[in-house]
This record gives structure tokens, sequence and C-alpha cells, in this order.
């Protein structure tokens, strides 16, 4: 190996020149240092043969994978979302653990997005079946969304898990079906085939509950009494929906 003797030296109190110090560490063998420690290669030092085997590529140089969990039940209920609006997707919010936030440090070929929920939750139909008035039908959904936009495709509108007949405070409501509850599990994907560019990215899953709201736009309550000895007691009690998440994931893979 030839003595290296680096063109620009680094005397006290200077200004750096910038071309200089590249030359000194990138330029021709015997002068640049990296070039002369490698002893100057290029393509032409390569067998026409010769493959890039597992060996020479470092970790996460052709595929990062990155994910984020939560395996505690978060709640969540209407009354604690904002009021409805014109549109009540306004009030989307992201669910705690089912998201993940990740830096690309190249730009990505393709990435594959995959997250995973379990989720019980109550969804009211109020069937005005024995009182004048129209159905109360509260929206809930999640969507998911990559960078901010939503996935189209994502979108699930779940299932209404709880019927009741539509009296107020004037009557006894009546549950027409005995199990308020919905137990589901989603295990969804997405595919970037148009790749991802070198920076910051966040995927992340987000619900709807809309608030469960009367006619004259007051919060929806229900009859019931009990009997006490000989004394009945008759209560109100607000209608809300209700969201109970339980082990979810969000992961990312891409690729160079």
């Amino acid at each position: 190996m030839p003595r290296i003797v680096p063109p620009y030296t680094y005397p006290d109190g200077t200004k750096l020149d910038v071309e200089s110090h590249n030359e000194a560490v990138f330029g021709e063998s015997g002068t640049g240092l990296m070039a002369t420690v490698d002893g100057n290669l290029d393509i032409n030092n390569f067998n026409e043969n010769f493959r890039i085997q597992p060996e020479h590529v470092m970790p996460e140089q052709a595929a990062i994978g990155r994910q984020d969990w939560d395996q505690y039940e978060t709640t969540l209920f209407s009354d604690g979302i904002g009021v409805n609006q014109t549109d009540f997707a306004i009030n989307r919010f992201n669910v705690p653990g089912c998201s993940v936030r990740f830096y690309q440090p190249y730009d990505a070929t393709m990435a594959l997005l995959q997250w995973s929920f379990f989720i019980s939750h109550t969804k009211w139909r109020i069937a005005r079946t024995t009182k004048q008035g129209d159905n109360i039908e509260p929206n809930m959904f999640v969507i998911s969304q990559l960078d901010g936009v939503d996935l189209s495709h994502t979108l699930r509108p779940l299932p209404i898990s709880a019927i009741t007949d539509g009296f107020s405070s004037t009557q006894d409501s009546q549950v027409i079906n005995c199990e308020p509850h919905n137990a589901l599990w989603f295990d969804m994907s997405h595919l970037e085939a148009s790749g991802l560019s070198k920076g910051w990215h966040e995927l992340r899953l987000q619900m709807a509950m809309e608030h469960v709201v009367d006619n004259d736009g007051s919060n929806y309550q229900q009859g019931f009494s009990i009997k006490f000895g000989k004394t009945l007691r008759e209560f109100d009690f607000y209608t809300m929906q209700k969201a109970a998440f339980g082990i979810r994931n969000a992961r990312v893979l891409t690729m160079l």
C-alpha cells in the first residue's frame, strides 16, 4: 500500500475547505484516504459473474420492518367524543396501540402494511315501533390512514349490536335483543406498490363513533323501572355507544 500523503492539512483556526477535505478523503489512490485503503477498487476489479451475496448486505439495507402493539384493553364511549357535527366523521380519533410511525432512510420500491385488532362494541338502533318519530341509527366505523390520507378500501362500518323499541322516559324501553355487544376480529393489510419516499411515515387506525341523539338534538334517554317492595321507582338513563379494543398491533415492511 502506498504511503498516504493528504493534499490538505487542517491548521488550527482556519476555515474548512470542503472541496479539499473531500479530495483528501475520497481522492485518487495515494492521496485519498478511502481510495488508498480499499485499493482504489472499481467495477473493473470484479469478475463479470460476480453477484451480491447475503454477507455483503448489512442489516436493513434491503428491507426494513417496524411494528407497534398493545395488549391492554382500551374502552371508549361516545359521550367522550366531540359532539356530532354536520359531518360526524370530523370527530374521528386514532385508536391507541394500533398505529406505527417509522423513518424510511431511503426510497423504497414497495411497502407492505398490516394491522389487526380485536373489538367488542355496542352500536345502537332505536326502532320507533311503539312511538312516533324517526328511527335513530347512530353511525360507527373504522378506517385506516397512511400519512394522513384515508385508505378507502379499509373502511369498515361496524354492525348493529343492540336494538331497543324506542320508548323514552314516558314508558319503559324494551331491549329487543338480549346481548348488546358484538365481538369481532379484524386483520387487514395494504400494499403500497408505488413505494415510499425517504422520510417519516405513519400508519394509523381511526374510529368514528356518533352520539345517540333524539329528534330534538338532545342525548337520547331510555326509561326503566325497578320495584322496591311495593314501590315502583322510575329512572331514565342516557344511551351511549361503546368500543372496547383488546389485543391490537400495526406493522410495516419496506423493501429497496
